[in-house]
């Protein structure tokens, strides 16, 4: 993903871009993710060391999915911290 990121850059920078470049990476994007994202959730499962967090876990890497474009990763990450802290 991050190639056809500077690959589309670098059409971009030297003025050669077409429309028919952003909708061919967009399609490999979407092929990209399509794999990507189901993997990552049958992922989770083997991650997750204590059971009882697993719904948790699974709620929180869709939240992160579908949120990333609007918030950033920072308070997932302060939430995860204040959790684990408050049930020590």
């Amino acid at each position: 993903m991050m190639v056809q990121a500077f690959v589309l850059a670098l059409l971009t920078w030297t003025g050669t871009v077409r429309i028919w470049h952003v909708y061919l990476m967009a399609l490999m994007l979407a092929a990209a993710q399509a794999i990507d994202l189901p993997a990552r959730g049958a992922f989770i499962i083997d991650m997750v060391v204590d059971r009882d967090d697993l719904t948790n876990d699974c709620a929180q890497l869709g939240d992160l999915q579908h949120g990333a474009p609007w918030v950033p990763h920072w308070p997932a990450r302060w939430s995860q911290r204040w959790a684990k802290g408050r049930r020590s």
